[in-house]
């Protein structure tokens, strides 16, 4: 559910990886506006067309692209080939050689290493994910996990670490 409360504030209630994404692409399409990136004066974003907002110290290489509705943090690198669309990018994300990356989203410290193609996940921080890799729609990858390479992860895999899931025991 959204709520705009006297026309100035924005509330969502995100109980599901889809809500997250819909309450992602508000913010990214500046529906929530003064509440998008590139106001945030904690991080420094350049905000450009087609709603892209990219974070200071960031590597574009040539022939990467971005096409919709894109957050990418800082020091974050993207290779050549990279294409990424409809997805959040935190801080020091690297993303190989012709990666794939549509409706995700990719938190901190993150390397996702050539040919990976990521569709619809959650990744969290720390994560690992070797060439080749294919992650499918609702995936939610918990933190310090490697995944790879040549793996091909089914539609709606959870993975964490073992010590994590006894200690939620």
């Amino acid at each position: 559910d959204t709520y705009i409360l006297n026309g100035r504030s924005y509330l969502y209630s995100v109980s599901t990886p889809l809500a997250y994404h819909c309450m992602n692409t508000d913010v990214m399409e500046r529906w929530t506006y003064p509440y998008v990136p590139d106001t945030d004066l904690r991080l420094v974003y350049e905000y450009s067309r087609r709603n892209i907002y990219i974070g200071t110290g960031v590597t574009l290489e040539r022939g990467s692209r971005l096409e919709e509705n894109v957050v990418i943090g800082k020091l974050c690198h993207i290779h050549a080939g990279a294409y990424i669309t409809r997805s959040v990018l935190g801080s020091n994300v690297v993303v190989g050689e012709n990666v794939q990356i549509e409706d995700s989203y990719i938190w901190g410290n993150v390397t996702i290493q050539e040919g990976c193609t990521i569709t619809g996940c959650v990744i969290a921080n720390d994560v690992t994910i070797k060439a080749k890799c294919i992650i499918g729609s609702n995936c939610l990858i918990s933190r310090g996990i490697t995944i790879g390479p040549d793996v091909s992860l089914p539609i709606g895999t959870r993975l964490i670490k073992q010590l994590e899931a006894m200690q939620g025991m």
